[in-house]
């Protein structure tokens, strides 16, 4: 099995029809995804332990990231025009992993958040949210 660097990992959102790399990502941060399912134990099931079963859904999660902000940089003003004129079916993003096959998951945002962090002996820095409309396509 490899280890994969994450030095070369790029995250991409789509501006005007085009996937564009997010300028000065440090960090990347893809929540839990994770299968729901609901509790099946009974009065009368054996043994100690509860029982749950899957319902058929998903919960896709969220992606968090920070970064060094720019907000004259075209990228950082896409993201926070997405709070301010939310586009209509969600706008699709990509993380590129740097991996030998440059792994691509590609997954629809729903909606964003962004924060920024101000701090003597720091660059300007951003917290920005993805949550994710639906399941990303993970590599199979």
């Amino acid at each position: 099995m490899a280890i994969a660097v994450c030095k070369g990992t790029v995250i991409k959102q789509t501006i005007s029809a085009a996937l564009t790399v997010v300028a000065q990502v440090i960090s990347i941060d893809v929540g839990e995804t994770s299968v729901d399912t609901f509790e099946t134990t009974t009065l009368d099931t054996s043994g100690a332990s509860r029982t749950y079963a899957m319902t058929g859904y998903a919960t896709p999660g969220d992606i968090t990231m920070e970064l060094f902000a720019d907000p004259a940089l075209t990228g950082f003003q896409a993201i926070t025009d997405e709070i301010t004129t939310p586009p209509s079916g969600g706008t699709v993003w990509n993380i590129v992993y740097a991996d030998a096959g440059t792994t691509v998951w590609p997954f629809t945002v729903a909606g964003n958040s962004v924060g920024v962090q101000v701090a003597m002996e720091d660059g300007l820095k951003a917290s920005v949210g993805l949550k994710l409309a639906a399941m990303p396509t993970f590599p199979t």
